[in-house]
């Protein structure tokens, strides 16, 4: 049993306390909820933090362990636990050395998985805003431009919509290079005959999106891509039909990769079926082979299942749902059935 926990990480920073500055430490004892801050963030942090007592450092190390040391032995804290996942083995070994108390690493990955109403309701903002930031693109794709140029469309619709960034390198892979799953757009022209991924996600009020869609740029003339694009599509739909509290992640990556196995591409689906969501891009739990998490109501969770085919192409579909107790709400609203590009598609 801990008497108190240390936790550097900005997302878990940000989860206990609401502080939304670069470098901050959180330290939560039996007794007292401290943040300590470099005196940059001083005025920031009382204004973001009221229900944390504020201690400010001068920015050496030598000051922030000595205010930190000061509280421990306020609060008589004896055994201290700290962010394993997060605080650098360097850092660890550096505060453990300095401080009166046993310092054991916790495991802190579970911590922000089940969501409460308001980050359910932040998460619904963000995944609408995403979803309207590829609605108002598509139609202004076209064949000649690079992927990087789809990308330059995406960022600008999403600042003038009023996402913060991106919530990650965002994914452009077309024609031969859809058979990366993490294709980050490059100058290749879209062609005619392309068959196009997007991986595209955006951070609105703190919190994520992230969805991905497959298209092509013309009517579809290959029936292996075809087979492929609805053998992944009925992946992703038959695992979001299984997906409840109580569930495995197991179990629904495999339900995903079955389904894909049946349709002779096993062995071209090599990552999970999903992840969780939230402040940040990929949390806990993850949808895979290795994971027997059980899914729990409230947790949110991407499906997005796909086959990649060397030198043919590929195809990937997500959306994000919230587990409820008797099944899922899909928080992704665009289409997914098969598109192609047309005067006005989607």
């Amino acid at each position: 049993q801990l008497d108190a926990i240390l936790i550097e990480d900005p997302s878990n920073v940000y989860y206990l306390s609401l502080f939304t500055g670069t470098t901050a430490t959180v330290l939560l004892t039996m007794a007292n909820r401290y943040l300590l801050v470099d005196y940059r963030y001083h005025l920031q942090a009382q204004r973001q933090c009221p229900q944390f007592e504020i201690v400010v450092y001068d920015q050496s190390f030598d000051d922030f362990i000595e205010k930190l040391q000061a509280k421990l032995s306020l609060d008589e804290v004896q055994r201290l636990g700290f962010d394993g996942s997060h605080l650098t083995y360097t850092r660890a070994m550096a505060i453990k050395d300095r401080v009166d108390a046993n310092f054991m690493a916790v495991d802190l990955m579970a911590l922000r998985a089940i969501k409460d109403a308001t980050e359910i309701e932040q998460l619904k903002q963000a995944i609408a805003l995403g979803d309207q930031v590829y609605l108002n693109v598509f139609d202004h794709i076209k064949v000649g431009m690079s992927e990087r140029d789809v990308v330059d469309l995406l960022e600008v619709e999403l600042k003038k919509l009023g996402a913060q960034r991106f919530s990650f390198d965002t994914i452009v892979a077309s024609g031969l290079r859809s058979s990366m799953p993490h294709g980050v757009a490059s100058d290749k022209l879209l062609e005619k005959d392309d068959i196009v991924t997007i991986d595209w996600g955006v951070v609105y009020d703190f919190y994520c999106s992230d969805c991905t869609r497959t298209f092509f740029m013309s009517p579809p003339t290959n029936k292996q891509l075809i087979e492929i694009y609805n053998t992944v599509l009925t992946a992703n739909q038959l695992a979001i039909q299984a997906i409840k509290a109580g569930v495995s992640s197991k179990v629904i990556d495999g339900i995903a990769r079955q389904v894909i196995a049946d349709g002779g591409y096993g062995d071209h689906f090599n990552h999970g079926t999903g992840h969780g969501l939230g402040i940040d891009i990929h949390e806990f739990p993850r949808l895979n082979q290795h994971s027997d998490v059980i899914l729990e109501e409230n947790m949110v969770v991407t499906v997005e299942p796909g086959i990649y085919v060397e030198g043919l192409g590929g195809v990937r579909i997500e959306d994000v749902v919230r587990v409820t107790k008797d099944g899922c709400e899909v928080l992704t609203k665009l289409p997914k059935d098969l598109k192609y590009k047309t005067e006005g598609s989607i």
